[in-house]
């Protein structure tokens, strides 16, 4: 049986109070009208943050990509010198003012923070290599993942572990974090996801939640013939009620053999802080024979005003008499 704390739970959440995190290996983000799908299908689903496994980009950045109905969307990105790589955020309009940190880390590994109550959240998209290549470069992906958490992470944050992880965890439950509903059989890259869940306190959400076994599975080989589940969303086993669904949504298509990953996750967006906004003056308008006197006259009469109050005599002191005509002027 499922965890009924999870599997149960009705989808009662608003825009208000959730936040719908996704993750997707899109096999490259280059080709002409790419992006335009991948957009098309996060406003199809309500996606918040979707994190990308394999952009084929270079280099690293950020840059706005505008819908033709107008909605615009914030890219960052990070890639390097293998085009099959690279990895980056699509953050929807209500989010992309909500980023405080981003973490280029590398072609594998690109981290973000969002303000949210009751606690922020760090937010990892990770592509890992694949099952076949050397133990180096696997021990080498998950040092780097532990560094960029122990550097990055305050210990009161939501941490959020995304992406094409290339593991199969299997169908077993593992403890409290591996769920009943995954796929396949557990192996050596499973054991090593895992162990870092365990060390780092965080659980597989598509693991938890019921959904049909033709369903569950991630990647696609080709011709069809080989199925498994390899790309997750795994969340701070604090945050364990928070989240009210994860599971593989197969409708959404960008041309990927990957199947797209969403999470449903109550928290809400802390309220942005007014900035001040500052004057700025036209000079220009000053040279005005009109305006110079107005000026001059406003000025005079600011000069009357602070030097008739009543706690300005005739032998205050300077620095009193300045700050006065400060508060005034800076009334207006």
């Amino acid at each position: 049986m499922s965890n009924p704390s999870l599997s149960q739970k009705k989808s009662t959440f608003t825009k208000q109070n959730h936040l719908r995190i996704a993750t997707w290996n899109v096999g490259g983000m280059n080709a002409p009208g790419k992006l335009e799908n991948i957009l098309n299908e996060m406003e199809i689903l309500n996606l918040d943050i979707l994190g990308i496994s394999e952009t084929f980009m270079n280099d690293a950045g950020d840059f706005t990509s505008t819908l033709p109905n107008g909605d615009s969307f914030k890219i960052f990105y990070c890639g390097g010198n293998k085009s099959r790589r690279g990895v980056a955020f699509i953050l929807n309009k209500k989010l992309m003012n909500q980023v405080t940190s981003v973490y280029m880390i590398s072609e594998r590994i690109i981290g973000i923070k969002i303000n949210a109550n009751p606690v922020n959240i760090f937010i990892i998209q990770c592509y890992a290599p694949t099952l076949d290549s050397s133990d180096e470069e696997k021990a080498e992906f998950y040092d780097m993942i532990r560094t960029t958490i122990d550097d990055n992470k305050k210990f009161q944050e939501n941490l959020i572990l995304i992406g094409d992880l290339n593991a199969k965890v299997g169908n077993a439950k593992i403890e409290d974090i591996v769920g009943p509903h995954g796929l396949g059989t557990l192996n050596s890259s499973g054991e090593d996801l895992v162990n870092l869940c365990k060390e780092k306190q965080l659980f597989i959400t598509n693991t938890w939640f019921e959904q049909k076994q033709s369903s569950r599975h991630t990647w696609t080989s080709p011709g069809g013939a080989i199925k498994n589940q390899i790309d997750y969303i795994c969340v701070s086993k604090r945050f364990r009620n928070s989240v009210t669904n994860a599971k593989v949504r197969p409708s959404a298509d960008c041309g990927s053999d990957h199947n797209l990953v969403v999470a449903d996750i109550i928290t809400r967006l802390k309220k942005l802080a007014r900035k001040a906004v500052s004057r700025k003056w036209n000079l220009e308008k000053i040279k005005c024979p009109t305006n110079k006197s107005l000026f001059a006259q406003g000025i005079e009469e600011k000069l009357n005003t602070t030097l008739s109050l009543p706690n300005n005599e005739a032998d205050a002191d300077v620095n009193v008499t300045y700050v006065g005509i400060t508060i005034n002027l800076n009334k207006e």
